[in-house]
């Protein structure tokens, strides 16, 4: 037959009973939703925090490297102008040998 009264409370009192899970459950995912959103956006923030300094590290390793170049450069320059400085050291000194020699014959020769 028929479903009585009585069956038909206790359906709608399950059914009311379900209706109110899924409201926790849906408002559980949402929550959840919105949580991963603000992680996501987080990490978004970061990701593009990283790639900025990413961006000035690599002005910076440019920068030393221009630098380092320059330095390298001044070093081979300063490198020559001292084998040039000792060049010069080396025939002042055999000039001042040479003279010091011809004083000595000539103080001998005189003696």
């Amino acid at each position: 037959g028929f479903p009585t009264r009585e069956d038909l409370l206790v359906c709608l009192s399950r059914a009311e009973r379900d209706v109110d899970d899924l409201r926790r459950s849906h408002s559980s995912v949402v929550a959840e939703l919105e949580e991963t959103a603000k992680e996501r956006e987080k990490m978004r923030t970061n990701w593009e925090e990283a790639q900025k300094q990413l961006k000035e590290c690599e002005v910076e390793k440019l920068a030393l490297k221009r630098s380092l170049d320059v330095s390298l450069r001044r070093s081979k320059d300063l490198q020559q102008e001292l084998s040039v400085a000792n060049a010069w050291r080396e025939e002042l000194e055999a000039e001042r040998d040479l003279a010091i020699a011809s004083a000595a014959a000539a103080a001998n020769a005189a003696a």
